[in-house]
């Protein structure tokens, strides 16, 4: 059977609403990485195929979550990942202005 992780409320929000409840497992430390990769992936392809601006901007967040958790696995916390976004940025600009460039 395949597994994904979910966010930590789930379970109890399942419980609380009586719904039937698959089989939840905590991870161990060595398998959050790969399951957080997973994650991203996941979250990315709902970003691609979100059907309006409403449920972009969920998606975008949960991303983000993810994203957050997978640099926690390292030590670094949003405020870190935030500060190199930041400083990243003053060197190498956003993707504001859509530059396209031709590669191999």
């Amino acid at each position: 059977m395949a597994e994904k992780l979910i966010r930590d409320l789930i379970p109890a929000a399942m419980i609380a609403r009586r719904e039937t409840r698959r089989p939840v497992r905590t991870a161990e430390p060595a398998e959050m990485e790969e399951l957080l990769l997973a994650k991203v992936m996941e979250e990315a392809r709902e970003i691609q195929t979100a059907p309006d601006a409403a449920s972009l901007i969920l998606e975008i967040a949960d991303l983000i979550e993810v994203l957050y958790a997978l640099a926690e696995q390292y030590d670094y916390m949003p405020e870190d990942v935030g500060a190199v976004r930041q400083a990243k940025a003053a060197t190498h600009g956003r993707f504001k202005f859509g530059f396209v460039m031709t590669v191999d």
